[in-house]
């Protein structure tokens, strides 16, 4: 008799999770509810782009630095080799190395209260909107703040 089969890895970085965990996951009632640019419309007109400079949370702020991220609040975190300068897309998965950058101040940036079970999180400069079980991106939100 043949051992029972395990299902192969949904990611390598992964092994612990079956494959098709997430299959009937649906996210469309949240993308039908959120308008990708609504955020853009309500911010502030009186900000200039270099509106963070003036921010307590960007004070430590002194730069780019290769091989790390500044996240405001957070300030410099190494990032590994293998995730430096790489953009993630809606429906990937963001590794947890970033899932502790969480974005407090949502409304800061023009930003949804995230649903139950997600979170924002700062990758760079860009924002995302994540699933807390396992990282999958619902939203992006690309140059939060300009250098």
């Amino acid at each position: 008799m043949e051992p029972p089969s395990r299902p192969a890895p949904h990611r390598q970085d992964r092994p612990d999770r079956p494959s098709q965990w997430n299959r009937d996951r649906d996210y469309r009632e949240f993308h039908n509810r959120w308008n990708r640019d609504q955020w853009r419309r309500d911010w502030d007109r009186r900000h200039r782009s270099d509106w963070w400079r003036h921010d307590q949370r960007f004070r430590s702020w002194n730069g780019v630095r290769i091989g790390f991220y500044f996240a405001p609040g957070y300030g410099y975190y190494s990032v590994p080799r293998t995730y430096w300068n790489r953009q993630y897309y809606v429906g990937q998965y963001l590794p947890d190395v970033f899932w502790r950058y969480q974005v407090n101040d949502w409304r800061t940036y023009g930003l949804g209260y995230p649903p139950p079970g997600t979170r924002w999180v700062y990758v760079d400069n860009a924002i995302y909107l994540i699933d807390d079980y396992d990282g999958y991106i619902i939203e992006v939100v690309r140059d939060a703040w300009r250098w």
